[in-house]
């Protein structure tokens, strides 16, 4: 994931609140400052705050990126009844595959190497079988983004409302997890895609925990 060092702090403020769908106000009245200290850090005024750690919290981005324009930009965890969303301090690396890759997850433990071209940084504690995807098409988006990053783990258990990675036939998917009239389906927030049941010919890899914008 690249260095954005060329951005100032007020830029990756603007630009993760912005992506966030959160006015100046309501960043201050979660984080429990004033809007004008907002104002302050988006304008240059202010050249750096100790208020990192509240901001990237509630931003649901690193600090370490905020701060300094280093590592993942922004995280949205996605909420699981399992996994709720939180931010600590230790950075974890999930394994960065292609989508045909994917059936590698049941043969850990994969090896792979340090570079940061083959995993993904994550601010939340992970186990052996986590893994990381770049998403490829616009069956998602809306939602997910071409070139998003998504971290998914295959333990969890989907539920409706989940979003997750699918084998359908030959193919790996990223769908909503969605259930109408007592059956589950696997439906795309592009119309264009079609709704598929899950069924014989569908099997859930895994449930999408976290989702990285790469900020241009």
């Amino acid at each position: 994931m690249t260095k954005q060092g060329a951005m100032t702090l007020g830029s990756r403020l603007r630009k993760a609140r912005d992506v966030a769908g959160l006015t100046q106000r309501a960043l201050a009245e979660i984080v429990g400052i004033r809007q004008q200290a907002i104002q302050r850090i988006e304008s240059g005024e202010a050249k750096t705050t100790s208020y990192i750690v509240p901001l990237a919290k509630a931003l649901h981005i690193t600090p370490e990126w905020l701060a300094l324009g280093e590592g993942q930009p922004a995280a949205t965890l996605m909420v699981h009844e399992d996994q709720q969303p939180y931010l600590i301090e230790k950075i974890f690396s999930a394994p960065l595959l292609s989508w045909s890759e994917v059936s590698l997850v049941f043969k850990l433990p994969l090896y792979f190497t340090s570079d940061e071209r083959y995993s993904v940084a994550v601010n939340a504690p992970l186990h052996k079988q986590y893994f990381a995807l770049r998403v490829e098409d616009d069956s998602m988006a809306g939602r997910f983004e071409v070139n998003d990053y998504i971290v998914v783990d295959p333990t969890l258990k989907p539920r409706a409302g989940s979003v997750v990675v699918a084998a359908y036939k030959k193919s790996m998917l990223l769908r909503n997890y969605i259930k109408e009239k007592g059956r589950f389906s696997l439906k795309a927030e592009n119309e264009k895609y079609p709704t598929i049941p899950v069924d014989a010919e569908t099997s859930i890899l895994g449930v999408v925990a976290v989702r990285y914008t790469d900020f241009p």
